[in-house]
């Protein structure tokens, strides 16, 4: 069991307990008392562990691949969670600990690329997952490598739920509107293209802010988000496919026009001269340049931003 919130006075405290307990019979009674006293504290403390008063997203480093845990309240959600060449189940129970949080209710699959979603048999056990929310083409599939993993979270109690477009994922303070959610009963949206699109709002007192998760989103699905005509502006955005060059999904950053984008990608995708318009305007942070990369959107409306290796 994982306790958060607590520090090591904490756990000094509730070790003396226990070892009384064992140890000194006649004692027993001031053991109880001390070790339900540390019990009432962890519980109380571990309720405001992690907690975001606002809308927060953390991208985690896990090289070429994607792992974010976004946050409102005392909710929280892992959006994707697989890498290439990384332990990133391990590496995102790791990382939400050291953020203070002890749960992780839900988490979200975009779509069927193996570093989106192979450090999710992990996770899931590590944080809690309660529900998975996936696309249609995902939730028709049990096929390939996605079957095995599929397999495999199921098999610890989760339940995934397909997503379409126009549905909402509640989280905390904040509302996630999906946007895109490809299409089921072809393979096609099983990919790039079929990545799952969520807008996540939330009021401040500058009015209402937002955050855009993306996925692998390339040309189809591009056309497919920008003809619903729905609102994709945003103050953060997810790069698009980690950064890779497609000018569909350029254009979709330029359009969105946000104040920060977190990009979570090896070395090979850092700098590309196509997205220096995008890079101009905006607060561009990249996980290989920056270890794990954070914006955090306030309830007084401002945004924060920065990186591990020296958070501004």
């Amino acid at each position: 069991m994982t306790v958060t919130g607590v520090g090591w006075f904490w756990c000094g405290l509730a070790t003396l307990g226990v070892g009384v307990w064992l140890f000194a019979p006649r004692r027993r009674r001031a053991a109880a008392v001390l070790v339900g006293s540390c019990i009432a504290y962890a519980a109380v403390a571990g309720s405001f562990s992690g907690r975001v008063p606002g809308l927060r997203a953390d991208m985690i480093d896990v090289g070429d691949g994607t792992a974010v845990l976004i946050r409102s309240g005392s909710d929280a959600l892992l959006w994707d969670c697989g890498g290439l060449h990384r332990p990133v189940g391990n590496t995102v129970g790791d990382a939400a600990r050291a953020l203070g949080v002890g749960r992780v209710r839900f988490g979200v699959i975009t779509h069927a690329n193996l570093d989106h979603f192979n450090g999710f048999p992990d996770a899931v056990g590590l944080l809690g997952i309660e529900t998975v929310f996936v696309t249609p083409a995902l939730m028709a599939s049990r096929e390939g490598v996605w079957g095995e993993v599929r397999a495999a979270i199921e098999s610890r109690g989760v339940a995934l739920r397909a997503l379409n477009a126009g549905d909402e994922i509640v989280l905390g303070d904040a509302r996630g509107r999906v946007l895109w959610s490809g299409r089921a009963g072809s393979e096609r949206w099983l990919g790039n293209d079929g990545s799952m699109v969520v807008r996540f709002e939330i009021s401040t007192d500058r009015g209402t802010r937002s955050l855009l998760m993306c996925g692998d989103l390339q040309t189809a699905g591009v056309a497919g988000l920008m003809e619903s005509g729905v609102e994709v502006r945003a103050d953060v955005i997810e790069a698009p496919h980690h950064g890779s060059v497609n000018e569909a999904a350029i254009g979709l950053v330029e359009i969105v026009d946000p104040g920060v984008v977190l990009q979570s990608t090896g070395r090979s995708r850092v700098g590309l001269a196509a997205w220096s318009v995008s890079r101009a305007r905006a607060r561009w942070l990249s996980t290989a340049e920056r270890g794990a990369v954070f914006a955090e959107i306030a309830p007084d409306g401002t945004v924060r931003s920065g990186g591990f290796l020296g958070a501004e």
